[in-house]
């Protein structure tokens, strides 16, 4: 749950940044989840909501409701994230033409042995797969047997600002006292 905060404050705030003159900003969400804080009330006005409701990964009519939300908007650009959406988004390419960037956060250790294949053959078809770091995109490459040609490295921002405010309002002493770690403890945090 903590990583979907994360990703959602993230989205948020990329949402936020892009520049309006240019870009006419669609947000697609395949599934619901109901033990995430609702993210749609934090979305700006100015962008195209589209929630699809997909039920399981062999919901038929939740997958046609997609196609005919992109064949209706007919977007340039598709970026997604999580294997889920970077599968079913790179095969609707096939009939839809739009440029597609799959997103890599993670080393994914549990990944199937044909989840990589499926990323295998549809890197194919991918404009660009962008990995967080790295090293998240030499993993990926490796272990789908992708060429590192088609990765492209894009670390996730940090707000200076946001870190300043907090680090302003920070006491150590307190957050020790809270955590119960001791005024002696060397602490590290990665």
């Amino acid at each position: 749950m903590l990583l979907s905060l994360l990703f959602q404050k993230q989205l948020i705030k990329q949402l936020e940044i892009f520049d309006r003159e240019k870009f006419e900003i669609f947000l697609i969400t395949l599934f619901e989840y109901k033990n995430i804080p609702n993210l749609y009330e934090k979305v700006p006005l100015d962008v195209h909501v589209f929630r699809i409701g997909i039920k399981s990964k062999l919901d038929i009519k939740g997958l046609w409701k997609l196609f005919k939300v992109l064949k209706e908007i007919s977007p340039n650009v598709v970026v997604t994230s999580m294997f889920s959406a970077n599968t079913v988004f790179r095969f609707m390419k096939l009939f839809l033409g739009y440029k597609v960037f799959a997103r890599e956060h993670n080393i994914y250790l549990e990944k199937k042995w044909w989840q990589t294949r499926v990323d295998k053959c549809l890197s194919k078809i991918t404009n660009k797969i962008i990995a967080v770091s790295k090293t998240v995109a030499e993993f990926a490459s490796k272990q789908a047997g992708i060429s590192m040609e088609k990765f492209i490295v894009i670390h996730n921002g940090v707000e200076i600002n946001e870190i300043e405010k907090y680090k302003n309002s920070f006491s150590k002493m307190e957050a020790r006292q809270k955590t119960n770690i001791p005024t002696d403890s060397i602490v590290f945090l990665n």
